[in-house]
């Protein structure tokens, strides 16, 4: 919905679009392969061949593997994410939106990159404050401001006639 600020010819429509559904598929990848990979690394059952010792720490190394994995995919979902947040910022206010609306934007977009770099530094629980931080408060804030100011820049006569496929989007006095 993001993409209709734009013309239909507007580059950014489909870049607003590919990001954040590519930072949903990413994130919804790291967290199903993590529930799809925990329940068999920590299962309590064992084989009776006399081999404990190397059973657990293969589990254990499954585990390291796919933490690693998990963390590069929600690397890959904040930096979608980040470019999505910058263009739908740019979308946005020349709809309508406040420009304290696009610094949250652009606050969340900086600490989302940061957020997919600091798992590089093992700086660890900081990395995951981060991403709590970003995923958890930033973004539904800034989600929420734009639901709530939605019938403001997408009236409902136009989004019935799709007018906004064909018009610019519109200044300020014209939307309000």
């Amino acid at each position: 919905m993001l993409g209709r600020l734009a013309r239909a010819t507007d580059a950014r429509r489909g870049l607003v679009s590919a990001a954040f559904l590519g930072a949903a598929g990413l994130g919804a990848a790291s967290q199903f392969l993590w529930l799809g990979a925990k329940p068999i690394a920590t299962s309590p059952q064992y084989c009776e061949c006399g081999l404990l010792a190397e059973e657990v720490m293969s589990r254990l190394m499954t585990l390291n593997i796919v933490g690693g994995v998990q963390s590069w995919l929600v690397s890959g979902a904040l930096l979608a994410a980040a470019v999505g947040l910058v263009v739908a910022g740019q979308l946005g206010r020349e709809a309508g939106m406040p420009g304290a609306w696009q610094w949250v934007a652009v606050l969340t977009a900086g600490f989302s990159v940061v957020g997919a770099v600091l798992p590089l530094f093992d700086v660890y629980p900081f990395d995951v404050l981060l991403v709590v931080l970003v995923a958890g408060i930033l973004f539904p804030i800034w989600a929420v401001w734009l639901a709530s100011r939605a019938w403001d820049i997408w009236p409902p006569a136009e989004l019935a006639t799709h007018a906004l496929d064909t018009e610019p989007a519109a200044d300020l006095e014209t939307r309000i």
